[in-house]
């Protein structure tokens, strides 16, 4: 055997070796997460969010919708998910909003929707309850794959 034979003969066995170390298959696991124990009640400080920098005389006064929206995730573990068009209207939505506030965890999502509802927005809960996310939408906006009628 010469010695060209015996270095393509060694590269073959360490690739056949190499391959039946192999699985067919990756593990996945297919199962979800566990529901994060959350607190029985969120305590949400508005007195933490920026005054808006740009205030002027045509500036609304206020905190910006999508920085208390972010306050809420913060504080409660709850996701938010939106198109770009909808983020660009909740950094334009103002709300006056001042001091501590405590919300009961079954209080949470009626909270939202009224603050929401206010600015014409609506809000869904999208995806199982473990991961927590909620979509924020215009208000009347179809649901996927539904068809409307004229």
């Amino acid at each position: 055997m010469s010695i060209r034979t015996a270095f393509l003969f060694t590269i073959l066995l360490a690739v056949l070796v190499a391959l039946a170390g192999c699985k067919s298959e990756p593990e996945v696991n297919r199962q979800l997460p566990e529901p994060l124990e959350l607190p029985s009640e969120v305590t949400l400080d508005f007195d933490t969010l920026p005054e808006d920098a740009s205030s002027g005389p045509f500036t609304k006064p206020g905190a910006r919708l999508d920085e208390v929206l972010g306050l809420v995730s913060e504080a409660s573990a709850i996701n938010f998910t939106y198109s770009r068009e909808v983020g660009l209207e909740l950094a334009e939505a103002r709300v006056d909003l001042e001091g501590t506030k405590r919300i009961e965890r079954g209080a949470i999502e009626g909270f939202l929707e009224d603050l929401l509802a206010a600015h014409g927005f609506e809000l869904k809960s999208v995806g199982p309850e473990s991961i927590r996310v909620w979509m924020i939408q215009a208000m009347g906006t179809p649901e996927a794959g539904s068809e409307s009628n004229p």
